[in-house]
């Protein structure tokens, strides 16, 4: 395996599980540090990372924990547990919801005409759709009763037209 490293200084600022069960961590990163690897890094570069917390001014009056072994960086079994993801019906989410997962369809992508490069087609699909629907985000179709009416037709035009019914989702 072949490494490059650099050193950065950086303080965390969020993190959370996702559905799919993976953490994400959000740092924001001393603006003096050298960059320019990970600023020119492909998106999805494989990174291997050691934390250390610094001890300094800034934090001289914090309490530090020590960090779990490797072992032992399970979560402790008192933490809250996420309930079971429940499968309901594509038309009992939440309308915002089945936009955007009609966004990241193949078959609407394309029923919507949208082409180009399959890392785009999402954010391209949810563009064409907006503008078809004149909102400016997704989240409006939970309030906006003639966008929402708009939006249950097109899904009706997109059912008719390819004879396909929209998967259960959880």
């Amino acid at each position: 395996m072949n490494l490059a490293a650099i050193t950065i200084e950086a303080k965390k600022n969020g993190l959370y599980q996702r559905q799919d069960g993976l953490w994400k961590l959000s740092l924001t990163i001393h603006p003096h540090d050298d960059l320019a690897w990970l600023l020119t890094a492909p998106m999805g570069q494989r990174l291997g990372m050691t934390i250390a917390a610094l001890i300094d001014e800034q934090n001289a009056g914090a309490e530090l924990r020590d960090p779990p072994s490797r072992a032992g960086s399970v979560p402790p079994t008192d933490a809250p547990k996420a309930p079971p993801a429940v499968k309901r019906r594509f038309d009992e989410l939440p309308v915002p919801q089945q936009a955007a997962l009609l966004c990241q369809d193949a078959a609407f992508q394309d029923w919507m005409g949208v082409r180009g490069r399959p890392d785009t087609r999402t954010e391209d699909t949810a563009r064409h759709l907006r503008e078809r629907l004149k909102i400016v985000s997704r989240s409006e179709l939970a309030t906006d009763d003639g966008a929402r009416a708009a939006f249950q037709q097109l899904i009706a035009q997109f059912r008719q037209e390819t004879g396909r019914e929209t998967e259960v989702r959880g």
